[in-house]
């Protein structure tokens, strides 16, 4: 598959695993251009779902950057607001518990 066009210079490959330290783990999944609310969905359920059933985290980080919107200059995808949300809205869902129910997540995002 073309990644080319990924951000930064053509990363994000199947075969680039990050550097998986003791504990943590990266997986990636090149998409192709415009990719679209419905296949993107499709594409991380089923992924984040494996990945919550082999690695039983204790806690998440979510990267919260924008280019994966339609809008985004820098982004080949097409995703909407709401798509994003939707994605975002299952992570928070899903992810570990503290004891008094709120989730064991940290939001990052791109400054502008």
């Amino acid at each position: 598959m073309d990644t080319a066009y990924a951000y930064p210079h053509g990363g994000g490959g199947l075969d680039d695993c990050g550097t998986a330290a003791a504990g943590h783990a990266t997986i990636n999944v090149p998409l192709p251009r415009g990719v679209n609310d419905a296949e993107y969905r499709l594409v991380f359920e089923t992924v984040w779902t494996r990945a919550l059933d082999r690695f039983r985290p204790d806690a998440v980080v979510l990267q919260a950057g924008a280019d994966a919107l339609s809008a985004d200059p820098l982004g080949k995808l097409a995703l909407s607001t709401q798509g994003f949300l939707a994605v975002a809205r299952r992570i928070v869902e899903t992810s570990p518990r503290h004891a008094d129910g709120t989730p064991r997540l940290l939001a990052t995002g791109a400054a502008v």
